[in-house]
C-alpha cells in the first residue's frame, strides 16, 4: 500500500472513532432526556388525574345543587304563578283606595309600639321613618305607581275613543 493511502487510512479510523464518541454522546443524551421527558410526563400525568378528580368532585357537587335549586326555583315559580294569577283579578286603582283606607290605622300601631318602649312622644324623625316603613312594607309605591299608570291609560283610552266620536262627527257632516 502506498504510504499516502496509510495515513489516510489513519485519519479516517480517528475521524471514525471521533464520530463514533460524539454519536454515542447523542444517544447517551437522547436517553437521559427521554427518561427527563417520562418522568415529567409521568408527575405531569398524574397531577392531571389528580385535578380531573377534584373538578369532576366538584361537578357532582355543583350538579346536586344545582338539582337542589331546580327544584326549588320551580316551587317557587309555581307560587308566583298562583299568586299572580289570584293578583290578575285585583284593580290597581281599588287595590290603591284600600291600602289608603288602612294606612291611618297602621301608622297609629307603629307609633303605639315606638311609644311602648320609649314610655314618651316618639321624635318626628321617628314618626317619619315609621310612616315610610309602613309605606315601605305595603309597597304603596309601586301600587301607586300603577294605579297612576292605570289612570293615565284610561285618560289616553278616553282621549281616543273621544278623537275617533269627533272624526266620526266630522265624516258625517260631511256626507
Amino acid at each position: 500500500m502506498p504510504v499516502y493511502h496509510v495515513k489516510r487510512h489513519k485519519a479516517l479510523a480517528v475521524r471514525i472513532a471521533e464520530l463514533t464518541e460524539d454519536l454515542e454522546e447523542l444517544r447517551s443524551e437522547k436517553s437521559h432526556l427521554l427518561q427527563r421527558f417520562e418522568y415529567a410526563e409521568d408527575a405531569g400525568a398524574e397531577a392531571f388525574r389528580t385535578d380531573i378528580a377534584t373538578m369532576e368532585t366538584g361537578l357532582k357537587k355543583l350538579e346536586t345543587q344545582e338539582q337542589k335549586y331546580s327544584a326549588e326555583l320551580d316551587k317557587v315559580l309555581a307560587e308566583y304563578t298562583d299568586l299572580k294569577a289570584q293578583a290578575a283579578d285585583f284593580d290597581p286603582v281599588e287595590l290603591y283606595k284600600v291600602r289608603q283606607a288602612i294606612r291611618p290605622a297602621q301608622e297609629k300601631s307603629a307609633e303605639k309600639q315606638l311609644e311602648e318602649p320609649l314610655q314618651k312622644k316618639p321624635s318626628l324623625s321617628l314618626l317619619i321613618n315609621a310612616k315610610q316603613e309602613v309605606s315601605r312594607l305595603l309597597r304603596e309605591e309601586s301600587d301607586e305607581h300603577l294605579a297612576k299608570q292605570f289612570i293615565i291609560q284610561h285618560r289616553k283610552e278616553q282621549q281616543n275613543t273621544l278623537k275617533k266620536r269627533e272624526r266620526f262627527s266630522a265624516i258625517i257632516g260631511l256626507l
